[in-house]
């Protein structure tokens, strides 16, 4: 995309996404980064009330912060058919809910882009695109199969103007079905200051170090019994889990059984720097997942300097290509045979440790909002 000259002023952009809250610190940090951009003026709307008050200046630029009762609901990997249809039917009706709250502000009917990062959030763009405005939608990690799969939701996401992808895999499978001239991809990013190494590789912490949800999707799992057969050979190794969710149980079952109490700890969910801190000093870092986008934590874990694997889902494999280890999908040998190289070859390790923080600088958070900026000016030329 060209750079151009933008008339000073600021366009009005009508958000609705995810924002980092105390339980999922991870989540929706790139509609933070661009909510509390000074380059538009911004009105968010968030189904992810923090606990806490959320650290903004929400007055600053302009923009206005309002939170949305949203429950959040998990279907289980294995759902009977009753239970489905019930939980779809509760996920429509808070869908209605929240879309009329939205629709009910007054202020929203300023703005002249309306950008959301979830599709369950179309009606608010589908009103948008009747009074003639521009509507964009982001796909984030895994919800590019429920729209694959869904005739319903290949149809809506037509009216899109512009359909933004985290991920290569992500255009490739919207290409089956979209014009791909309304696709356009823009990678993750990632503050590289503030996860910058303070310590040489060979000076970490034997810590293999996982983030994400505990939920089925992220196959901590497979993580779980890799090591159980890694500890025996390497005893002073310990893994370390961040993330929390409804496998919690499960994961701490099959560590019990394992007799892994002292040597994989579940810490839950933490704050940003509490997650810096754990990565500056550990020296792997793991990824199992079935499906994924381009995860942050991958290009954090990097950007900290880990030694980086992770599964051939997503964009993992091009962010990885020369910095770090792909494993096989669900494959337990082959996790564990990946994750020994790099605890014997300490050579390799360094190396992919140094190679990946110079790789992640081309990821920042810079270069995505100023996409950003681009794109929504030559939309409204």
């Amino acid at each position: 995309m060209n750079i151009t000259n933008h008339k000073k002023t600021k366009i009005i952009v009508l958000r609705i996404g995810t924002l980092p809250s105390n339980l999922n610190p991870g989540q929706g940090e790139a509609c933070h980064q661009l909510f509390k951009s000074s380059l538009f003026q911004t009105i968010m709307f968030s189904p992810s009330q923090p606990k806490e008050k959320y650290h903004y200046e929400l007055n600053k630029f302009g923009n206005k912060l309002y939170f949305l009762l949203f429950p959040s609901l998990i279907f289980p990997r294995n759902i009977n058919f009753l239970k489905k249809s019930f939980l779809s039917s509760l996920r429509i009706l808070n869908v209605l809910i929240a879309s009329l709250i939205i629709l009910s502000k007054s202020k929203i009917y300023s703005a002249r882009i309306i950008h959301i990062h979830h599709i369950f959030f179309s009606i608010p763009a589908v009103i948008f695109k009747l009074l003639r405005k521009k509507a964009i939608i982001t796909i984030h990690g895994s919800d590019i199969y429920k729209i694959k799969n869904s005739f319903i939701l290949r149809n809506v996401l037509k009216i899109f103007d512009k359909i933004l992808v985290v991920s290569l895999i992500q255009k490739k499978l919207l290409e089956d079905f979209i014009d791909v001239n309304k696709i356009y991809y823009i990678a993750n990013g990632v503050d590289n200051s503030f996860y910058k190494p303070k310590l040489n590789y060979v000076e970490r912490e034997n810590i293999i170090i996982s983030i994400g949800s505990l939920r089925w999707q992220k196959n901590h799992k497979i993580l779980v019994e890799a090591f159980s057969d890694i500890h025996y050979r390497y005893p002073d190794w310990k893994l370390i889990i961040l993330g929390e969710g409804k496998e919690r149980k499960n994961l701490e079952y099959l560590i019990n059984q394992n007799d892994l109490e002292k040597y994989i700890s579940l810490k839950g969910s933490l704050d940003k720097i509490k997650v810096r801190d754990w990565l500056l000093k550990s020296k792997i870092f793991v990824i199992c997942s079935l499906t994924e986008g381009l995860p942050k934590a991958l290009l954090e874990a990097s950007a900290s300097g880990c030694a980086c694997i992770a599964t051939d889902v997503g964009d993992c494999s091009k962010v990885l290509e020369d910095i770090g280890l792909i494993s096989i999908n669900n494959d337990k040998n082959n996790l564990i045979f990946n994750i020994e190289r790099l605890i014997k070859d300490q050579n390799l390790s360094n190396l992919l440790s140094i190679k990946s923080v110079e790789k992640v600088k081309y990821y920042s958070w810079e270069t995505y909002i100023n996409i950003h900026k681009d794109l929504y000016h030559q939309l409204l030329s």
